[in-house]
């Protein structure tokens, strides 16, 4: 009997790259992907900013057309009008000089204020030089890994970073940061791990916090051998790796509830895949999951031929699905001489809204996202309404659900002008297309506070639809005289 999923199409994926067997000879790399489809369409729009940087040196190559007009030049390079961003490669640049600042301010003038400020290669560099940059309120920086983060207290005026490439050490992290005046953070890691981010919203409470694995599509090239789990019906897979969406035929065909792997091998050589494991994640400890014969292995012997494609299934009769309890599994794949691992966390069904608030908490959090989504995503504010209206008083029509303060702050930063008067606005945020779906889950829950987080899986479809990344993203309700309140809606 098929399970009843409540949700969008929810996938997994993990990327190895070549590797070196014991006897320092080098091995094929290995794309698997976990792939999960349901019926149901996402709701809620999600949006953050672009804090990846696909190519960073494509600025630097791209010729010039007619229609650009030189506006500056900025650490050596020539910046046109159609540059929106700065790019300072610090394995090039160790100093900030008058000229540099002065073409800056001057190419920010030509956009009206709005200008992105990259920092590239940042690993093994001393960043401290850029305290003597003041009118940057977000910062992106590239390659850090596992460098020194001592310079994120240098940055004057920021109140936003973003970090890619980074290895992600969360209390070394916070220890910096919370020297600061910043207030919201997104975080690549290359060590992206799900309890990170539980850790991070503990250490930082004043931040929003975007945490983010990898993205992009791996290249699919001959002499690899790639392995993918088929969508399923039956179960969801929303964690580490989470949801993702596919328009292309094979993901579109009628799914059964068991889960099938496929096979392509584009090596010259037969690739044999010898057993499957299963092991449930309870923090530092993994317990195996047991199938039907008692064992905690599963013999698959599927020998995928050269330039050839294979499936196997695990049908009902190989593992009692109805078994498994919801939480973050492994899953690891032996083939040849080398394994293969991915995260997947398994649910029975997901709601769109969070189903452990209790029913005052969900009403909140329901006229909350109206009053976001419908206020701060969509910007609406008349001449009329402008004219006769304080910043106090808009921000005091969202109480109701919105802790005030945290009300007056997002009214502050996108309806008032230089003076601190309300402005007439009428805008629409752009979503994000890699933004595939949804889920929820508690971090820390209380009588007084109740801390979350969002887990957004993300598919680049159009180019890669077995290859997804994830977001997590945090939100945080108090318990107020008046009632349970958010002060923080993390949606970008």
């Amino acid at each position: 009997m098929k399970m009843k999923i409540a949700a969008v199409y929810l996938a997994a994926a993990f990327v190895l790259s070549s590797c070196a067997r014991n006897d320092g000879e080098e091995t094929e790399s290995v794309t698997v992907s976990l792939t999960v489809e349901t019926s149901a369409v996402t709701e809620e729009p999600v949006v953050t900013e672009d804090v990846f940087l696909a190519d960073y040196t494509e600025q630097t190559t791209t010729e010039t057309t007619a229609e650009e007009t030189e506006i500056a030049v900025i650490f050596g390079k020539e910046y046109f009008s159609t540059d929106w961003r700065v790019i300072l490669d610090a394995d090039i640049t160790t100093e900030i000089t008058e000229e540099d600042l002065n073409g800056i301010n001057t190419l920010r003038d030509f956009h009206d204020g709005s200008l992105g400020f990259y920092v590239i290669n940042c690993k093994g560099h001393d960043l401290s030089f850029l305290s003597d940059l003041d009118s940057f309120g977000a910062m992106s920086f590239y390659g850090i890994e596992d460098g020194d983060l001592s310079f994120i207290t240098t940055l004057n005026c920021v109140r936003t970073v973003h970090l890619n490439d980074l290895i992600l050490d969360p209390e070394a992290l916070a220890e910096q940061i919370n020297k600061t005046d910043i207030d919201s953070i997104s975080i690549t890691a290359k060590n992206f791990c799900s309890l990170d981010m539980d850790a991070l919203i503990r250490l930082m409470p004043q931040c929003d916090i975007t945490y983010t694995a990898p993205s992009g599509t791996p290249d699919f090239e001959n002499n690899r051998f790639y392995f993918y789990e088929a969508p399923t019906e039956g179960f969801l897979v929303r964690s580490a790796p989470y949801v993702a969406h596919s328009s292309t035929k094979k993901l579109d065909e009628e799914m059964s509830d068991t889960v099938a792997f496929y096979f392509d091998n584009r090596t010259d050589k037969d690739v044999t895949v010898q057993k499957a494991e299963l092991y449930l994640d309870k923090g530092d400890i993994k317990v195996p999951v047991a199938f039907a014969d008692g064992e905690t292995f599963l013999e698959t012997d599927i020998t995928v031929e050269s330039e050839q494609t294979a499936e196997f299934k695990i049908t009902a009769d190989m593992l009692d699905y109805s078994t498994l309890e919801d939480g973050i599994y492994t899953a690891v794949l032996y083939y040849g001489e080398e394994t293969a691992e991915t995260s997947l966390y398994i649910c029975k069904e997901m709601c769109s809204d969070p189903d452990f608030l209790d029913e005052e908490q969900s009403e909140v959090f329901s006229k909350a996202k109206e009053y976001i989504f419908g206020n701060f995503f969509s910007f609406n504010m008349t001449e009329e309404y402008a004219s006769e209206h304080t910043p106090e008083e808009f921000a005091e029509t969202f109480t109701d659900a919105l802790e005030y303060n945290y009300a007056l702050k997002l009214v502050n930063e996108y309806y008032t002008d230089e003076n601190g008067a309300l402005k007439a606005y009428s805008a629409d945020r752009a979503g994000n297309l890699t933004h595939m779906g949804y889920c929820y889950e508690p971090v820390y829950l209380s009588d007084s506070e109740a801390v979350f987080k969002k887990i957004i899986t993300c598919c680049d479809y159009y180019e890669n639809p077995y290859f997804v990344w994830f977001e997590e993203v945090n939100y945080h309700m108090v318990k107020t005289e008046n009632g349970w309140r958010m002060d923080r809606f993390n949606t970008w």
